[in-house]
């Protein structure tokens, strides 16, 4: 402690001695040093403030990367949504479209319906009744490319 007072003494004899230039260094130096501290403490607090800005900031890239990575598993989900649709429309129209009948060619009569009404027909596309159970009547031929029956087709087992 004494050392402290010892130079503040010479500090202040020295101000009773020193020229009037010299005060007004000395105020400068002061001023100065005193600036310089306040500088100092600034820039502490930059440094403080640019390490919260960088936690910040990583943080918010997270946040951005984590939101564009949520918008583009959204966006995959829509886009995979719209391509099953699509598909599941074209299986639909696929499915929706008349078949050709086919059966095999045995000699043999098999279900099938023609405007909503039943018959048997063959390879031959020779037509009969059907009530579900048993063969009916003589109908016709149906005449594929024509879309219709040929009722006035002679029944081939007529002779019978």
């Amino acid at each position: 402690m004494s050392y402290l007072i010892q130079s503040a003494r010479t500090f202040v004899n020295g101000l009773l001695t020193a020229t009037p230039l010299e005060i007004q260094m000395a105020k400068q130096l002061k001023e100065q040093s005193l600036q310089m501290e306040e500088m100092k403490q600034l820039m502490e607090g930059m440094k403080t403030l640019i390490v919260k800005m960088e936690v910040e900031t990583s943080h918010l890239l997270a946040v951005r990367t984590t939101e564009a990575e949520r918008r583009a598993e959204a966006k995959r989900k829509v886009e995979a949504e719209r391509k099953r649709r699509v598909e599941a429309e074209a299986r639909r129209k696929v499915e929706d479209e008349p078949k050709p009948w086919t059966c095999p060619i045995d000699g043999m009569v098999y279900p099938w319906t023609y405007k909503g009404v039943k018959y048997l027909r063959n390879s031959d596309n020779q037509l009969w009744m059907y009530d579900g159970k048993e063969c009916g009547d003589w109908k016709g031929l149906y005449l594929i490319a024509e879309d219709r029956i040929d009722e006035s087709a002679i029944d081939p087992f007529e002779d019978e």
